[in-house]
């Protein structure tokens, strides 16, 4: 007989979108995601769907539940041009970060369509707050809040596009909408859980060893 006590432990991915809603002409919208399941982050990117007729005059930072900070993006350091169409952002992005004028970065007008590094996450020993490798070692769960605020008093009123708009964008290409996506490891077990589960098992494997040496004391002998 075979006992078997373990305790499965697996990566987990999943991508969760924020609520469509609009921007603030010369203000800051914040929105707001609550993630339930809970687990430790190895590795987090972000997917921006942001309609608005000029770029240049926003800004987007990142905030987990235990309040860390991370800016995504700086309008400011960009040329003008309008909406980001699902861009992807990611630390480990082929394309370099949109904007910085630093070695390794792009400076282009918007739409960003594709995959690109966060905001300045490509400048050699750089400020660690613009990689979305910050939020690693964080747990999961808990509000996550997107602020983007926009900058200059121009009357243009933008979109943060959510899931399911049923939109497509100027080249008709269907909005996938904001999102973040979470890749954790379950959160580590206390350690008196710990102490609790091998004693658990021990006492299994202590009971089954008894069993088995108690039905062969009982077993009848076999006819010569």
């Amino acid at each position: 007989m075979l006992l078997a006590c373990f305790v499965v432990m697996g990566v987990q991915a999943r991508a969760q979108f924020f609520v469509t809603g609009p921007l603030v002409d010369s203000g800051s919208r914040t929105f707001t995601l609550n993630v339930t399941d809970d687990g430790i982050i190895t590795d987090l990117d972000v997917r921006l769907s942001i309609l608005h007729p000029n770029m240049h005059f926003l800004t987007v930072v990142l905030t987990s539940p235990l309040g860390t900070k991370v800016s995504l993006y700086n309008g400011l350091l960009v040329d003008s041009g309008a909406n980001m169409q699902d861009t992807l952002l990611n630390d480990q992005a082929g394309n370099g970060a949109i904007g910085t004028g630093n070695p390794g970065s792009i400076t282009l007008t918007a739409p960003f369509a594709g995959e690109f590094k966060p905001y300045e996450s490509s400048v050699p020993g750089g400020p660690n707050k613009y990689h979305l490798s910050t939020f690693t070692g964080e747990h999961s769960a808990g509000t996550w809040t997107l602020r983007v605020s926009d900058n200059q008093p121009d009357l243009l009123i933008g979109q943060l596009y959510g899931e399911n708009t049923g939109l497509t964008w100027g080249d008709g290409s269907p909005v996938l909408g904001t999102q973040l996506f979470l890749t954790t490891d379950p959160s580590p077990v206390p350690e008196p859980q710990q102490y609790a589960t091998a004693a658990a098992c021990l006492l299994l494997l202590y009971s089954a060893v008894h069993r088995a040496r108690k039905r062969r004391k009982l077993a009848p002998c076999a006819a010569r």
